[in-house]
This record gives C-alpha cells, structure tokens and sequence, in this order.
C-alpha cells in the first residue's frame, strides 16, 4: 500500500506538470498565430498606404508601375488590355481663381468620377498634379475607345457642371492598347504612345477653341511579352 501511495505522489505531479506545460504551449501557439495574423495585417496595411494618393485615395504611381508590369505579361493575348492618360486642361484655373482647397475637393471628385466609371479590376491613379491614369486589364482597342469615351464624359458631368465659367475646365484622353499579336515593345512604349495621343487631343483643344469636343485619341501598340 505504501508503495502505491508514493507512485501516485510521484505520477500525480509528473502528470500535472505536463498538463501545465502543455496548456502553455497552446497558449504560446495562439499568440504566434495571433502576432503572425497582426503582422500579416500591418504589412498589408504598410503596402497600401505606400500604394495609395493620399489626397484622392486612388492609387498612385508606384502601384501604376507594378499594374503596368503585370500587363506586360498579358500581352500577346486576345483581349490584353489597354492604357488611358488623363490631363486635365487649363485645371490651373481652378486653384488660381478659387483657391487650392477647392482644387483638391475637384480633383477627389475627378477621382471617383473615374473610379465609378471602370471596374474593380482596372486600375486608376493619379500621375501627379492634374494627371491620372486607368490600366484597363482584358479589353480591347474597341472597349478601351468606349471607357475613355465615357471617362471624359463623366468627368465633365461630375466635375464641371458647378464651377464657373471662368474656372472651367477640361480633359484630354490618350488611349495605347496592346497589339493582341504583341509582336515588339515594352511598357515605356506603351506609356509614350498613350501620352502621344493624349496630348494630340489637347493641341486640338487649344487650336479647336473650348466649344469644340474631341474624342479620345487611341493608339495601338504592338508589345510583346518575351
């Protein structure tokens, strides 16, 4: 009988410090996976932000960068995708004559004017100053002509219709899309001829005179993958 007694004092403590440091262990588990799931939390945070205009909310050109980069992947597909350039002309007058205050509220406006109009998939950015950016992923040169269309027209019922006439202003629009046999060139070509076009458009502007409308100028660029 006594020998049992001391096996069970012996057995009983053994055994309640496993439980112990086993319940520990649990514990120290949970709090990995728990730092492990803030840490994942804060980097995509961090990445966001470093991602993000922080005025109007869009992305901003590093993230431009990296959807250009992921386009150049798609490229010699049916349907590869497609660049939009956005400036907004004489915008100067906008902070010249009501002030800059009024001319960030503008250009948060354009920015979700031009968010509402694309897909979740497209990116838009703001270039800096009065310049944005849509990487449209998946479209053709058609579609693309059809967005920027609609793009500047919203951009003039959204953002246009409540400033006087002598704060007005405009966008010229400058679409590149890939070549779907993606036969040559890059992405710094893609940028230059969507740039091209868009600044046609705004020649056009100033020598056709504010009354007149110009669509969207679509360039066609033949990029290749390899």
């Amino acid at each position: 009988m006594t020998e049992i007694v001391a096996e069970i004092l012996v057995v009983v403590p053994f055994c309640a410090l496993a439980l112990h440091l086993w319940l520990r262990a649990r514990r120290a588990e949970a709090l990995l996976v728990a730092g492990d799931r803030e840490h994942r939390e804060v980097v995509a945070e961090i990445t966001d932000l470093a991602e993000r205009d922080p005025l109007t909310g869009v992305a901003n050109r590093r993230a431009f960068n990296r959807a250009l980069a992921e386009l150049q992947h798609r490229a010699g597909t049916a349907r590869a995708g497609a660049l939009i350039l956005i400036d907004l002309d004489n915008f100067k007058q906008v902070n010249d004559r009501l002030g800059h205050q009024r001319g960030d509220d503008v250009l948060r406006h354009v920015a979700q004017a031009i968010r509402r109009r694309v897909r979740d998939t497209d990116l838009v950015a703001r270039l800096g100053g009065d310049e944005f950016a849509v990487v449209l992923q998946g479209v053709d040169a058609d579609r693309a002509q059809a967005v920027a269309d609609d793009l500047r027209a919203g951009i003039r019922e959204t953002c246009c219709t409540d400033l006087p006439p002598r704060a007005a202003f405009d966008a010229s629009v400058g679409v590149a899309s890939l070549d779907p046999e993606g036969r040559a060139g890059d992405v710094v070509q893609l940028v230059a001829r969507a740039d091209a076009a868009m600044y046609r458009v705004k020649r056009a502007h100033r020598s056709g005179g504010r009354r007149r409308r110009f669509r969207p100028v679509v360039e066609q660029l033949e990029l290749s993958s390899g």
